[in-house]
């Protein structure tokens, strides 16, 4: 064969390989870089616009789940911070430092973010924020902290009893067997089982909060004259957005009554219920065997909040809501996903509640109160459960519930001695 006709057989070889006309002899199927599997994905018609570079101005669409990690320092001396929890907001969701100051937290929805870093005896030193999308953990600048006040600002908080209300064979208002508790205004709302007449029912005795003496009753036999009153199978209290008392009983119904008493609502639930909670955005709340539930906030329908199992209790926190689940303190963000929980030592779960049957939140600082009936305690958390005030120790014989006014003071029910103490928020340090 002569040069020439070599070289047209190999130029020709060439063309059909080059055009895509060649046949793959080979048992191995050719390798694609990615940017080259994204083309053979999708061709482009003959018609078809090439899509935008990377560095062209389309917005970028933030959807699926990411992470953010970053490293927590001393600003003194430039020490890594171990121990430390770092909240990222919206959602609360937490980390922890390890040894060498560093914490990642996971399963952040795409957006913008806010990380406060917590420590006992630490202060943040200036924000720290950062756009988190799906893939690659996100690097939240350094976060440097200085000796302070300690975790939430706050490392103990100290409570001083003021008052005790409706004392057994206090006339006319003795409690006989209470239940739950409100505050309104001036205004302290005891729910009651009325067990000591023929007609058992449930009643609502009123409270001056000030002065600790009673006002006025209303909801039982007495008030509706045996007409669809409440039964003695009350569980729980909440004031609405209007301030109206909302009731729920163990026969799977709410009843309200308006500011002067007059019963303006009942209904059937169609979920069995043992406490009941207002949220931010004016819903009902009910926790219960099923776990958690929303209402409207005329207390109609049920949609299911998260995950939970049984809950023997809620209240709402600004960012989604507090409860009581299997022993334990759980918060469930807005978007129904658990973000935290503990036991009676704190975050790190080294106790376990004996009987936890209550739980309210401190409106001014979210503080939660939690009730532990076993134990005969009364506790107080910061906002990321580290324990900081314990309310009336030695005090009580059987608490049952708890409701935090706009002043920060505690409502304490005590079923065993028939009373409602009052505490007031002491010393902060």
């Amino acid at each position: 064969m002569t040069a020439l006709r070599i070289a047209s057989c190999l130029l020709t070889v060439a063309l059909l390989t080059a055009t895509g006309c060649g046949r793959v002899t080979s048992t191995q199927a050719p390798r694609l870089t990615p940017s080259t599997a994204k083309r053979a994905a999708a061709p482009l018609s003959s018609g078809a616009t090439p899509a935008r570079s990377a560095l062209s101005s389309a917005p970028v669409a933030l959807t699926g789940v990411g992470a953010a990690q970053g490293q927590v320092l001393s600003q003194t001396n430039q020490a890594p911070l171990a121990g430390v929890t770092v909240v990222a907001e919206p959602g609360g969701f937490r980390g922890t430092t390890d040894a060498a100051g560093r914490f990642q937290i996971n399963g952040l929805t795409a957006g913008n973010y806010t990380f406060q870093a917590m420590g006992s005896g630490l202060v943040q030193m200036g924000p720290a924020g950062s756009l988190v999308m799906p893939g690659q953990p996100a690097d939240v600048p350094t976060i440097f902290m200085v000796p302070g006040n300690g975790a939430s600002g706050i490392t103990r908080v100290s409570y001083i009893l003021e008052k005790e209300m409706g004392r057994s064979g206090e006339a006319p208002a003795p409690l006989l067997f209470p239940v739950g508790v409100a505050a309104r205004g001036a205004a302290v709302l005891v729910l009651d089982r009325n067990v000591a007449s023929l007609v058992k029912t449930g009643v609502i005795r009123q409270y001056d909060a000030e002065a600790g003496t009673f006002q006025g009753k209303f909801g039982d036999y007495s008030r509706w004259l045996g007409l669809a009153q409440m039964k003695d199978s009350v569980r729980a209290l909440t004031l609405d957005a209007s301030g109206r008392v909302v009731v729920i009983d163990g026969d799977k119904r709410l009843w309200r009554f308006d500011s002067k008493g007059n019963k303006d609502k009942q209904s059937e639930l169609s979920e069995e219920a043992t406490d009941i909670a207002l949220d931010a955005q004016g819903n009902l709340v009910l926790a219960g065997p099923g776990g958690l539930f929303r209402l409207s906030p005329d207390g109609e329908g049920a949609q299911p909040i998260g995950n939970l199992e049984a809950c023997r209790a809620v209240a709402a926190a600004k960012d989604g809501w507090w409860a009581i689940s299997a022993q334990k303190v759980v918060k469930v963000n807005a978007e129904g996903q658990t973000v935290m929980e503990f036991g009676a030592g704190g975050p790190d779960g080294s106790a376990a509640f004996r009987e936890a049957v209550d739980l309210a939140v401190d409106p001014r600082n979210g503080h939660v109160v939690v009730v532990d009936q076993g134990a005969q305690q009364v506790y107080v958390y910061d906002g990321l459960g580290n324990l900081i005030g314990n309310v009336g120790q030695g005090v009580f014989d059987k608490p049952v519930a708890a409701t935090v006014d706009a002043g920060g003071r505690i409502y304490v029910v005590d079923q065993g001695k028939k009373k409602v103490y009052k505490f007031l928020p002491g010393v902060v340090r």
